[in-house]
């Protein structure tokens, strides 16, 4: 079975369960291709088959510009998007698929006639803020409902998104949960400390992460007599406002920001650290998580974690360490749970991560969740 696969670009660093998926999907189902509008981190991403479809004249200068906003597509100009179309359609009848896959909402509606004057069955995965903050807008309501009667598939990340799209008027029968998911071997299990002193969090730093909360939170805790640090990594354009708030509320001995870190780097700092927190809410525009990969892969590496009663976030810890969510915002509620963390002892903590660890092998495997996606592949192709 032949799968085409429709990235925007192949393969932002942000991106890597996009990259985890397809590569997992040609482990189990060899023949895929990558269609992308630009190609970025070939070395650190390969790819057997990547296929860059972006028309020629479109100048470098413009292809910089779109690869940051390309996932506000009407930025493009109708001509760059009649020229790429056009360019994916004699990409696809050179290379023929049995399924096209467009990763991101936006993609879906780029695809969806290319899919159609094809015949390819079409499949659109929604990951985020393509089911939050675009929903805020017209122009996106108007084309995901063509994109409704276009698509065969349409898979989500949890059962909060498929409620999202549902209520936009995606059919409730074309909507499929498939969970974003981590190779569980690259997180392996290790008991928890005895206490909770040392956080971490990790993630952009961006408004919906709730960064400032959990800097908030920590200076409430440590009012309390609670004695915890924290460590955020990650880069963005909140840093400022972060620093100005750990200098002007004295907690440069509580709280740092190391900046953006690879993959190697985050999980050595998991494993320095004795709980996670992650206190993502909805921004000011709207943009929600989706799944955040981060929470999985702290979970598994065996983290006591505190979050929020956000998105889909509920639906990825077992329902016996729901406690440790909070409402979006409340940071006298984040502090208690940081608190009641604090006050565990090491049997309790224990019990809190090996449920973590064994909710995530159960819902969040990238073997089995792809496998999951192969089968929606040969349904839709049948």
């Amino acid at each position: 079975m032949r799968i085409a696969h429709l990235v925007d670009s192949f393969s932002r660093l942000s991106e890597t369960f996009v990259y985890d998926q397809v590569r997992e999907v040609e482990r189990q189902v060899s023949g895929s291709t990558v269609f992308a509008l630009d190609r970025e981190n070939a070395e650190a991403r390969p790819f057997p088959s990547v296929a860059v479809v972006r028309d020629a004249s479109v100048g470098p200068w413009r292809r910089k510009l779109h690869r940051g906003l390309s996932r506000v597509l009407p930025s493009m100009t109708a001509r760059e998007w009649r020229a790429d179309r056009q360019a994916l359609t004699a990409a696809l009848r050179k290379r023929e698929a049995d399924v096209l896959h467009a990763h991101f909402g936006p993609m879906g509606v780029f695809a969806a006639p290319v899919a159609r004057a094809l015949g390819i069955p079409l499949v659109v995965s929604f990951y985020g803020f393509d089911a939050s903050r675009l929903l805020r807008e017209r122009r996106w309501v108007d084309r995901y409902r063509l994109l409704w009667t276009e698509a065969t598939r349409i898979v989500v990340l949890s059962q909060h998104m498929a409620r999202r799209l549902e209520a936009c008027g995606c059919p409730r029968e074309k909507i499929v949960i498939v969970h974003l998911a981590r190779p569980l071997g690259d997180f392996p299990f290790r008991s928890p400390a005895a206490s909770v002193r040392q956080l971490l969090s990790v993630g952009r730093l961006v408004e919906k992460k709730g960064h400032l909360d959990s800097l908030r939170a920590v200076a409430a805790a440590a009012r309390k007599g609670i004695d915890v640090r924290l460590t955020i990594v990650g880069e963005g354009e909140q840093r400022p406002a972060l620093e100005r708030y750990i200098r002007d509320h004295g907690l440069s001995s509580r709280a740092s920001l190391v900046g953006e870190k690879p993959s190697r780097e985050i999980r050595e700092h998991m494993e320095r650290a004795d709980a996670f927190l992650l206190p993502s809410r909805t921004a000011r525009t709207g943009d929600e998580e989706g799944t955040p990969t981060v929470l999985m892969e702290a979970q598994a590496i065996g983290l006591p974690c505190v979050s929020t009663r956000h998105a889909g976030i509920p639906e990825m810890m077992p329902p016996e360490n729901h406690w440790l969510l909070a409402d979006e915002g409340d940071v006298a509620g984040l502090a208690s749970r940081i608190e009641g963390l604090s006050l565990c002892d090491a049997a309790e903590l224990a019990a809190i991560a090996t449920r973590g660890r064994q909710y995530v092998e159960q819902h969040f495997d990238l073997t089995d969740e792809v496998r999951r996606l192969v089968e929606i592949y040969r349904d839709v192709a049948a």
